[in-house]
């Protein structure tokens, strides 16, 4: 007795209606579910394996939360036979591409000048968007106060123990900053500096100043609210001026 082995159809052998590309087409993208919206970015499966039974396989390792799958990094994708560098960078921009509409639109930043602790807060949410909860970061300006970008330290530093100078080393090398403000962002209800942040502070201060830089200030900032060393005096010159 024979046993007769089911072929596997790919994708260009479905019916044009049941394509992901010509199903958006004839019937608009509500018509897709998430995996043949997936598909389309990825683009091609496997021998064994649809674009769409590829996407699925993805969406169903993150138990189908498009917001966690959206979250994670691209070498992340690699365990999925069939996803390499160039698939798992077309998804990541496919999403960042999502999280940026709901942003304003960009203004060319290249000539703000900072003038107080609202520009930096109004500068960092324009560039930094939805991500973790807890992060830490620099803004870099010129000697004129003029805004060079933002940098992201490889860890969330919350005690001076927690400061790498080689990330500071980096930062200026790279962006050839001379002021600095240092961002805190934590899931602060009311933030207001503790013993620890005020010793952060003093130390980043010290290490700024063997490097020839400005501490500006120090920001701690949440989705509600911030708070700012130079606003509440714990500067002890006007950094903004």
């Amino acid at each position: 007795m024979s046993i007769m082995k089911r072929k596997k159809f790919t994708i260009k052998e479905w019916i044009p209606a049941e394509r992901p590309r010509e199903k958006m087409l004839l019937f608009g993208a509500d018509a897709l579910s998430n995996a043949e919206l997936l598909a389309i970015f990825i683009g091609s499966g496997t021998p064994k394996e649809s674009a769409v039974g590829l996407a699925q396989r993805i969406l169903d390792g993150y138990d189908g939360n498009l917001e966690l799958l959206s979250q994670v990094p691209a070498h992340a994708l690699y365990r999925f036979h069939g996803i390499g560098p160039a698939k798992a960078v077309t998804l990541k921009a496919a999403f960042e591409l999502h999280r940026r509409k709901g942003l304003p639109v960009q203004e060319d930043y290249s000539l703000f000048v900072l003038n107080g602790s609202g520009d930096c807060v109004r500068l960092f949410w324009e560039y930094h968007g939805d991500r973790s909860d807890r992060e830490s970061w620099f803004l870099l300006a010129n000697s004129n106060r003029r805004f060079l970008g933002l940098v992201q330290l490889s860890s969330y530093v919350d005690t001076p123990d927690d400061l790498d100078l080689g990330d500071l080393l980096y930062t200026i090398q790279d962006h050839c900053a001379s002021k600095l403000v240092f961002i805190q962002k934590g899931d602060f209800t009311d933030p207001v500096p503790s013993a620890s942040d005020i010793a952060l502070y003093e130390e980043l201060k010290a290490t700024a100043e063997l490097l020839g830089l400005d501490l500006m200030d120090f920001l701690m900032v949440s989705e509600t609210s911030h708070c700012s060393f130079a606003d509440l005096d714990l500067v002890p010159i006007l950094p903004y001026r």
